[in-house]
């Protein structure tokens, strides 16, 4: 079992398990353990590169993913209105601070106002993800209108976030923005690669639909669906219909394993076939 050579650490990891421990240090002899075992194991297991298996299996998954999509639009309680900006060349975001101080973000890149302001609020502390919705963090109270305003109608790809993560919405919408076809919309990465969150966008607001999570990340493993198992954090394992016992004898993936592996790639790639399909079925619409 590798352990840490750092002085004072002592923190170990057993490769296979996918519970590596938490870590901080810029220069970990451990991680580096790690990162080489990762380099091994990608280029066996995980399907980065556009072919005929990962477009196959996009398009297996296309359909629940829809679903899934349309359903969260019907449950946010709104009539949907036309994606009308009126002129302004961005949105703004304001949120309102417990002691009453407000914050106003803009657009910045391909971050649309609404997560710049999630991703402020988070990184200062004022807010967290819980079991993938975005809360208070000091009592986990779900967050207002009135403490979460944007002046211009939400995008068609805001619009589904924001329900997903349960965070109010004022003017829903099915626009397409600007630059919607290059599918390279950016979510905070606390959300990003929340698994709860992105269980919720794709299992109708589940925070648990990690089998639907399980069936879209087949298309980026190179094993058949029933030779690996997805971990999420060694405290749930599911196949592509339930949750299930450990099972060693198949590949264990574990999330963690894939938020580690760099830039993030397989789960990039699951939020790109989820672009994908926002963008499709907001034409639709």
């Amino acid at each position: 079992m590798p352990q840490c050579t750092k002085f004072g650490c002592g923190k170990s990891w057993e490769p296979g398990t996918g519970d590596f421990p938490l870590c901080f240090e810029n220069e970990c002899p451990l991680r580096e353990v790690w990162d080489h075992l990762q380099g091994q194991s990608s280029r066996n297991v995980f399907r980065t590169r556009s072919g005929p298996e990962t477009m196959q299996g996009t398009c297996l998954v296309a359909g629940q993913v829809s679903q899934s999509l349309d359903w969260l639009r019907g449950s946010c309680g709104k009539t949907f209105q036309p994606y009308d900006m009126k002129g302004a060349k961005s949105a703004s975001t304001t949120v309102t601070l417990r002691n009453g101080e407000k914050k106003t973000c803009t657009t910045t890149d391909q971050m649309h106002s609404e997560m710049v302001a999630i991703r402020w609020m988070i990184q200062n502390g004022h807010w967290k993800i819980y079991l993938g919705e975005v809360v208070w963090a000091d009592d986990e109270a779900s967050i207002t209108l009135a403490q979460f305003s944007t002046t211009e109608p939400h995008c068609g790809f805001c619009t589904v976030f924001l329900i997903a993560a349960g965070l109010p919405v004022g003017t829903p919408t099915y626009g397409n923005y600007q630059l919607a076809s290059r599918l390279s919309y950016q979510l905070p990465v606390e959300l990003e690669i929340s698994p709860h969150f992105i269980a919720r966008v794709l299992d109708r607001g589940c925070y648990c639909g990690f089998s639907a999570l399980k069936r879209m990340l087949n298309a980026f493993i190179n094993l058949s669906p029933n030779q690996w198992l997805l971990s999420i954090y060694d405290l749930a394992f599911v196949d592509d219909r339930s949750y299930v016992p450990r099972n060693d004898s198949l590949t264990i993936v574990g999330w963690n394993q894939l938020v580690e592996m760099h830039n993030r790639e397989i789960i990039y790639l699951a939020w790109k076939v989820i672009y994908q399909q926002l963008m499709q079925t907001n034409k639709e619409h």
